[in-house]
């Protein structure tokens, strides 16, 4: 078994690590797209047909899926108070903001 120090200067650490990535990317592209997001949404507690598909009561006579814009301003202004150190984000997304009540 070989030893590996965490440190940062640690040049058998850093090979480790590219070796277990390039393995990891190669096992990934061998896994079947569809797969892969089925067991992402087992890990994230979705079942997989509830991730694809709106639920039929989100979908409007017309086809349309309805979109809650007062949850999305919610979640951005949540994302907004999260991250408080991103200004580039934040000027964006009051320039977007801006913009859309201007029209």
């Amino acid at each position: 078994m070989r030893r590996v120090f965490y440190t940062d200067n640690n040049p058998d650490r850093k090979q480790l690590q590219q070796e277990l990535l390039m393995r990891m990317r190669a096992l990934r592209s061998r896994i079947a797209p569809d797969v892969l997001a089925r067991a992402q949404a087992s890990l994230s507690g979705i079942s997989f047909d509830a991730q694809q598909k709106p639920c039929e009561e989100d979908i409007d006579s017309e086809g349309n899926i309805r979109i809650d814009q007062k949850k999305n301003l919610q979640t951005v202004m949540q994302f907004l108070a999260l991250n408080p150190d991103n200004t580039k984000v934040h000027k964006e997304i009051s320039l977007w903001l801006t913009e859309d009540n201007s029209r």
